[in-house]
């Protein structure tokens, strides 16, 4: 028996290390605002989940993005910087878009002084680049209210990691 407590009191232990470990890394991590337009609201095996597009994926006007014919999953870096204000549930909000992007790590990484923007870590697929920030899922007794907002305007708070790569902290709508 103790045994066996000794081992549940290891794995919470593990658990737990591994949440404070995760939250820590975003903890001091800058916020961004990407906009965004939901696509899909359900997936029977996965659960309720909004399917995200981001407007930070396509990147075919950007300077120094791949072209046609370049390898699917090849890491891409994409420079983002505040451009544009929306007003999205009745406050202002900078929204950050695509500056340019880089198929190696910028040199300039990460980047201290967020009025020059920041570098963020990607894959680039058929239909643009990949964040792992594209599933927002949400409990059943929210159905309805993310409904009403499947159609209209809303914006994703993200946390960049030191490595570059996006963290979803809330969806505001």
């Amino acid at each position: 028996m103790k045994a066996l407590r000794a081992v549940a009191l290891a794995q919470l232990a593990f658990f737990l290390a591994w949440a404070g470990w995760e939250e820590w890394k975003v903890a001091s991590a800058p916020l961004i605002i990407l906009e965004t337009a939901p696509v899909d609201p359900r997936d029977l095996l996965s659960g309720q989940y909004v399917a995200l597009r981001y407007s930070i994926s396509n990147l075919q006007l950007t300077t120094g993005c791949p072209k046609a014919g370049t390898r699917l999953n090849t890491p891409i870096w994409v420079h983002l910087k505040p451009a544009v204000t929306r007003v999205v549930g009745g406050m202002e909000w900078k929204v950050w878009t695509a500056a340019e992007c880089s198929l190696s790590r910028p040199a300039v990484f990460p980047v201290k002084d967020l009025t020059q923007g920041v570098w963020v870590a990607g894959i680039f697929s058929d239909s643009g680049v990949v964040y792992g920030i594209e599933r927002y899922y949400f409990s059943e007794d929210r159905i309805r209210e993310m409904g009403r907002i499947r159609t209209g305007q809303m914006l994703v708070e993200a946390a960049v990691g030191r490595n570059g790569k996006l963290v979803m902290k809330r969806i505001i709508y």
